[in-house]
């Protein structure tokens, strides 16, 4: 397994990581570590912020 480090630092395709990025890495045995920055995790529902964190 291999750790993918992720930083999302602005809004435009941050709402789309869990299911374009995140999912398909653990699908294939990969560890992600996401970083958000405050505006990029203002982009996301409060149940999807709690995914990635």
């Amino acid at each position: 397994m291999s750790v993918v480090g992720v930083v999302a630092s602005a809004p435009g395709g941050v709402e789309q990581l869990r299911e374009h990025l995140i999912k398909p890495l653990i699908t294939r045995g990969h560890q992600p570590a996401i970083t958000l920055t405050p505006t990029a995790a203002e982009w996301l529902a409060p149940a999807e912020s709690s995914f990635l964190t």
